[in-house]
């Protein structure tokens, strides 16, 4: 998992998937309710060798670089 500069947790740097914590700093019981979300979609695998194969992928992969996301 990732703490993007711009406030959003990453559960996997390959996927789409983000959840902003910005909205829930200093409500702790919230952050971690928050965190434990993101661990719960967080992928087994990044299914990379599907998308060399042209296969469905589970989550959609993300547009944004390594530089956008602080990886």
């Amino acid at each position: 998992m990732r703490l993007t500069a711009d406030g959003n947790i990453k559960p996997c740097l390959y996927w789409s998937d983000e959840f902003n914590v910005r909205k829930y700093i200093g409500d702790d019981r919230a952050l971690a309710e928050l965190f434990f979300r993101a661990l719960d979609v967080k992928p087994e695998s990044h299914e990379m060798a599907k998308a060399l194969m042209n296969e469905q992928q589970s989550h959609t992969p993300t547009v944004r670089r390594m530089s956008q996301i602080g990886g």
